[in-house]
C-alpha cells in the first residue's frame, strides 16, 4: 500500500515506517514479527523517487560562500588571481601593512613568470637527492628528503625549495596625518571587506581616521 500506514508482504499486513536512504533508495520498513536479526531475513521493501532534473543556480551556490572580513586578522588575508597571477591583500584591499601580516598569511604578489633560485655554490646535482626504491620487483629512483648530514642532504634541501616563485613586491597605501607622520592600522576602522568568489573581486570599504 502507499497510504503510509501498511504494506502487504508474504500475505500479511503490518504497520510501516519510512526508513533511511540506503544505497540511493528510500527504505520502507515493516514491524513484522518475522524479522530475525542475523538470519538474513526481514520484511522490507525499497522504492526509487523519480523527479525531473533540477537546474542548479550556480551563482547563488558560489556567492553564498563569499568571504567577509571586518577586522585586521593576519590569518584572514584575502587573495585574488587567475592561475597565472595572484595578489594577496590586507583589510585595506591592498598591501598596506605587510609587516603586520608577516607572521600570518603574508601579503604577496606572485606571477607564473616570476621564478627565482638561491645560489648553488657547491654545484649540487639533483641525482644526489635520489634514492632507489623497489617498485614491483624493479628499482625506481625517487627524489626524497635525506635527513643525514652531507651532500645528499644539502642537495635534497636545495632542490626541494628551488626554483620557487618570487614575491614581486608590495602595493599599498601611504597613510599619514596632516603633519606627514606615518599612521598605523589603528587609524583604520569600520572595515567591510568581501571576497566575491563568483566575479573574482575583492571589495574593501573602511574609514580612515
Amino acid at each position: 500500500s502507499t497510504d503510509g500506514e501498511t504494506f502487504t508482504t508474504l500475505g500479511d499486513r503490518y504497520p510501516i515506517a519510512p526508513g533511511t536512504w540506503i544505497g540511493g533508495k528510500v527504505g520502507i520498513f515493516s514491524s513484522s514479527p518475522n524479522i530475525v536479526q542475523g538470519k538474513g531475513y526481514a520484511d522490507f521493501d525499497y522504492f526509487r523517487l523519480q523527479s525531473p532534473p533540477q537546474k542548479i543556480d550556480r551563482e547563488a551556490l558560489v556567492t553564498r560562500n563569499n568571504v567577509h572580513v571586518e577586522a585586521f586578522d593576519t590569518l584572514s588575508s584575502l587573495s585574488v588571481g587567475n592561475g597565472s597571477f595572484t595578489f594577496t591583500v590586507d583589510a585595506t584591499g591592498l598591501q598596506t601593512f605587510p609587516e603586520m601580516y608577516a607572521s600570518g598569511v603574508p601579503l604577496g604578489t606572485y606571477s607564473e613568470w616570476g621564478w627565482h633560485s638561491y645560489p648553488n655554490p657547491k654545484s649540487l646535482k639533483q641525482e644526489e637527492s635520489w634514492q632507489n626504491f623497489d617498485f614491483r620487483g624493479r628499482p625506481e629512483l625517487y627524489a626524497v628528503q635525506i635527513p643525514l648530514p652531507g651532500r645528499a642532504h644539502e642537495a635534497s634541501e636545495w632542490y626541494r625549495i628551488n626554483p620557487h616563485r618570487m614575491h614581486l613586491g608590495n602595493v599599498g597605501l601611504e597613510l599619514t596625518d596632516t603633519n606627514g607622520a606615518q599612521k598605523g592600522a589603528n587609524a583604520i576602522s569600520n572595515i567591510r571587506q568581501m571576497l566575491d568568489l563568483w566575479n573574482g573581486e575583492i571589495i574593501s570599504d573602511f574609514t580612515y581616521n
